[in-house]
């Protein structure tokens, strides 16, 4: 199901898919459920991988810290802690910032009332 939601099938092409070419014999609802499964875990791997370049992104600013550092490159290491800080939410965000989280905060609450009409 997953692989049919990435593909962009709609809803009633994936109903019209599952009822031609499989023979799982469900109902128009049970796909529903499938289909928000699968939006669940495509959102939940993408948070992994969020996560994960996350991580990989602070290890590489902490090495160019030392590496700045080693090579008493001041005015790096300041931009790199200033990186850090950013990442870790340490300085306020900018009003274009701001004006994005608060879009994707009505964006999940549109999908979460679709889902719950469905």
């Amino acid at each position: 199901m997953v692989t049919l939601v990435l593909s962009g099938l709609r809803r009633a092409e994936i109903l019209r898919y599952i009822a031609e070419k499989t023979d799982w014999d469900v109902k128009a609802r049970t796909v529903d459920s499938y289909i928000a499964r699968a939006y669940k875990a495509i959102a939940a791997t993408h948070q992994d991988i969020s996560a994960h370049q996350m991580n990989l992104t602070q290890v590489r600013l902490i090495d160019l810290y030392k590496r700045s550092m080693n090579i008493q490159d001041y005015k790096t290491c300041l931009s790199v802690v200033r990186e850090i800080a950013k990442l870790n939410g340490l300085f306020p965000l900018d009003a274009k910032v701001l004006e994005a989280e608060a879009l994707v905060e009505r964006l999940k609450a549109l999908i979460v009332a679709a889902e719950g009409k469905k």
